[in-house]
């Protein structure tokens, strides 16, 4: 994935929040880590965190979705 993508965005997923992070697939460093509301507005805000720390190419893992 390395080759492809500069970013990987991982994503936990629980009934009231979802943990949002982001590890740089070059180096295997997490480079953030945040946790948002689920709800319109939480969704908002993760999407604008994710565009304001990443700028370069990314995937996006989801974790335990078929649960919610």
């Amino acid at each position: 994935m390395a080759e492809k993508c500069d970013y990987v965005i991982g994503i936990g997923t629980h009934s009231s929040t979802h943990a949002y992070a982001n590890i740089n697939t070059k180096t295997g460093v997490r480079t953030g880590c945040e946790t948002f509301p689920v709800s319109g507005p939480g969704l908002g805000s993760a999407i604008a965190w994710v565009r304001r720390n990443m700028t370069d190419e990314i995937i996006v893992a989801l974790e335990s979705s078929r649960s919610y």
